[in-house]
């Protein structure tokens, strides 16, 4: 349980995010004190954060005053790329979530460059949003920007990962993978499947994670699935297969076994290009995949959708839960599973 003088300066906080205007005092440290039923000292150490946050101003013999104006009504969303095949409707449930609560959304691309998502943290860092969403870059492969990311979260700035998280200390909105796997898994086997093969990403913590869960729950629902026939991709291979280059399909052809009988993809866009490949071909290979979008209705997909909250709503809610001064958590999204053709 948090300490005592952190509960009170999240719910001082609040109250400033509500709307004190600058100029306007907070009520006295002997006020505070009564109204928690605390020490003087504990008080003067809840005041202690927002001042280090930034957000008053403690002067001697006059009491602490907030240092701007009424905070922002507007949520800033840090993609890759505003147009990738799953950003238009994540983007579109933020909207509608945030009005709903009377905050706007902006959104701000990356386009995969580091210096990119540094040049705009920093910027949101002097702009203070009411919060950030951000998606990650290939987040396997490190933090580069720890020292932004800290300041941001020294400033008060709620932030929330999106479908990734460079480190523990904001929490991330991720699917259930582990219970997506066992639905896969569990539908192969049903329809008849015993030895499965899977094409994931490398520099996506959500690959790993999906193998892991793939190889865990394989035994229980009676389906062999072996490492060797996993291939890995990356964000640069992914980027070639966009632009027409069909070289990762190709090696996932030469280099599956053949007493495979289906494959589980990364995600839609994946199996929805390997289904035409091998159609192309004429191999018959049924396709599952996670996270299911439009890919998986045009291309008759099986695969993963979720089953309440999308990413994109529970981003913000989890934006709006810190403002309203509750603890940070994860948001894990439950799925279920949409069968189609392909399986």
């Amino acid at each position: 349980m948090a300490a005592k003088y952190l509960i009170i300066a999240r719910e001082l906080e609040h109250q400033l995010r509500l709307g004190l205007e600058e100029g306007q005092r907070l009520p006295t440290e002997a006020v505070l004190c009564r109204q928690y039923g605390v020490s003087r000292q504990t008080v003067r150490s809840a005041l202690g954060v927002l001042e280090e946050k930034g957000l008053i101003l403690r002067r001697q013999g006059s009491g602490s005053y907030p240092t701007q104006a009424k905070s922002s009504r507007q949520i800033a969303v840090v993609l890759a790329d505003k147009e990738e095949y799953l950003a238009p409707a994540a983007l579109r449930d933020m909207r509608k979530a945030a009005a709903e609560a009377g905050f706007t959304v902006s959104c701000l691309e990356t386009k995969g460059s580091r210096n990119r998502e540094g040049e705009l943290l920093e910027q949101l860092w002097h702009q203070r949003p009411a919060g950030i969403i951000l998606e990650p870059i290939t987040d396997v492969l490190g933090c580069f920007q720890g020292q932004l990311l800290a300041k941001i979260q020294a400033a008060g700035i709620p932030l929330v990962y999106l479908n990734g998280r460079y480190d523990l200390n904001a929490p991330a909105v991720l699917p259930d993978d582990a219970m997506g796997a066992g639905l896969l898994l569990a539908h192969l086997s049903l329809t008849g499947h015993r030895r499965v093969a899977a094409i994931l990403k490398s520099d996506d913590s959500r690959g790993p994670e999906r193998f892991r869960c793939l190889l865990g729950r394989a035994e229980e629902t009676g389906i062999r699935f072996h490492p060797d026939n996993c291939l890995w991709y990356s964000e640069q291979e992914r980027q070639r297969l966009l632009e027409g280059d069909d070289w990762l399909l190709r090696r996932f052809q030469e280099s599956y076994r053949r007493d495979c009988s289906a494959v589980v993809c990364f995600q839609d866009e994946i199996a929805y290009r390997l289904q035409r490949y091998l159609r192309s071909l004429h191999m018959p290979m049924s396709l599952v995949s996670f996270e299911g979008s439009y890919l998986a209705q045009s291309a008759s997909l099986t695969t993963l959708g979720f089953d309440s909250a999308t990413p994109g709503t529970a981003a913000v809610e989890s934006i709006l839960s810190q403002l309203a001064g509750k603890p940070p958590a994860d948001t894990l999204l439950s799925c279920r599973l949409y069968a189609r053709k392909s399986g």
